[in-house]
């Protein structure tokens, strides 16, 4: 870039480095978009690629078209000719660079933190030579990258409104939901392929984009993994009383023979389960996976207060790590309320419900030292389970132990008590009209 041109930029804040990795972005916007689409592929990336990682593809792009290598932490690119041999480093330097892997990668990890970028092949060459003065570095194996001759293609403008369109009917049908619920369904109707590169680089990317520009309503996504600590307050006693009046409910259980819970593996689903818990006056207990000692320690001492049959209905992934968490919990729960008599059962997900729903599936990890005792080839996460049917699920194992007739004689009941509480409310003066003393 000219000196001049360099003072352009200058004038509107962007220094001539910013400039050229502009110009590089633009440069190479399909191979950069591929490589985002490629690296959000990877199951071990849960975020898109960073600025500084964007860069290092744009240096690797810069090199493959001088026919360079560039190296990169850990691993050698070698950048192959149209001919297919590979370029004119000799077998002499591979075979240090194999021989010395450790020492220069924590070579290379301190160049990039001192110099921020990466050593260049002479840098490396001259490490090289000083170890094999040294001579006090372990021989080791050394891994070499080619680059990939996949070119993914890239959505239209039309198929990208299309999938818009899509997450849109699935949320306007089903809403709340949670973003990987709105991702099971977009997968289950074609629009979208069912892998962490389309989860969050699409449908996640998506649900963004349309809450922002208004498009899809903010209170149709629930969200019960972050909340607010707050004590509830009033600005008088009259509004104290109408909140009370308007919140007011009757115990449903107190004087049933049974207590029924509901037990959920995932907070991120706790809002639409709450939509039928709430109704019922049950407990949701949102345990995480594997909870606590404590938390189910106190879990137990409430049913064993209770000195009446419990019922605890369980919802969880159908993995390895979802079955051992449920047993777990009956484990637990039946060790600290020896003597409470406790009906446990899984209601979500099962493997009738996988075939009657034909839920989407995903290969069981064979990394989880569970899976052997699991059993299954495939498992399916609880999320695969459209919002309705969960609630629906939920509500048909509560209402087995709620005798319709009592339940409609409390709501009388508790309908006649609010009207009492609201005219408290209404003869109660507000805080304009008290005279408080100096």
């Amino acid at each position: 870039m000219t000196t001049e041109g360099q003072k352009q930029l200058s004038d509107y804040g962007i220094t001539p480095e910013e400039a050229e990795y502009y110009q590089l972005m633009a440069k190479y916007e399909k191979e950069i978009d591929d490589f985002k689409e490629q690296f959000m592929a990877n199951p071990e990336n849960e975020y898109p690629p960073t600025t500084a990682q964007i860069k290092v593809e744009i240096q690797r792009l810069e090199a493959k078209e001088k026919n360079q290598s560039l190296y990169i932490p850990g691993k050698i690119t070698t950048i192959a000719t149209d001919s297919g041999q590979e370029n004119d480093m000799d077998a002499e330097f591979y075979r240090l660079l194999a021989k010395h892997k450790g020492a220069i990668n924590n070579f290379a990890e301190k160049f990039t933190n001192q110099n921020g970028e990466y050593p260049s092949v002479t840098d490396i060459n001259a490490e090289l030579q000083r170890l094999e003065g040294l001579g006090k570095v372990k021989n080791t194996e050394m891994a070499f990258y080619r680059t990939s001759t996949i070119k993914r293609p890239r959505r239209s403008k039309a198929e990208m409104q299309d999938i818009r369109d899509g997450i849109y009917a699935v949320l306007a049908d089903l809403n709340p939901m949670s973003d990987r619920q709105v991702f099971y369904q977009m997968t289950s109707r074609g629009y979208v392929a069912k892998n962490e590169a389309q989860y969050k680089g699409t449908v996640c990317r998506l649900l963004t984009e349309m809450r922002l520009d208004g498009t899809v309503p903010y209170e149709w996504i629930t969200d019960s993994t972050r909340w607010m600590i707050k004590p509830t307050t009033y600005d008088s006693m009259q509004e104290a009383l109408q909140n009370t009046a308007a919140t007011y409910r009757r115990a449903l259980w107190s004087k049933s023979n049974c207590y029924v819970e509901i037990w959920l593996e995932k907070q991120a689903l706790a809002g639409i389960v709450n939509q039928i818990t709430s109704v019922w006056d049950v407990p949701l207990m949102v345990n995480h996976g594997f909870g606590s000692i404590s938390y189910i320690h106190n879990a137990a001492m409430d049913i064993q207060r209770l000195h009446k049959p419990a019922f605890i209905y369980y919802l969880a992934d159908y993995d390895p790590s979802g079955v051992a968490a449920m047993n777990n919990t009956e484990l637990r729960l039946r060790q600290f309320a020896p003597n409470s008599e406790i009906h446990f059962e899984r209601i979500g997900v099962t493997e009738e419900q996988i075939k009657l729903f034909n839920l989407p599936t995903r290969p069981t990890k064979k990394t989880d030292t569970r899976a052997k005792a699991f059993g299954s080839d495939i498992s399916v996460e609880l999320d695969a389970l459209p919002p309705q049917t969960l609630r629906d699920l939920v509500e048909y194992y509560v209402t087995k132990h709620v005798d319709s007739l009592e339940f409609a004689n409390l709501r009388h009941i508790e309908e006649m008590e609010k009207h009492t509480l609201e005219i408290i409310a209404s003869r109660m003066p507000d805080d304009k009209q008290i005279k408080w003393g100096n």
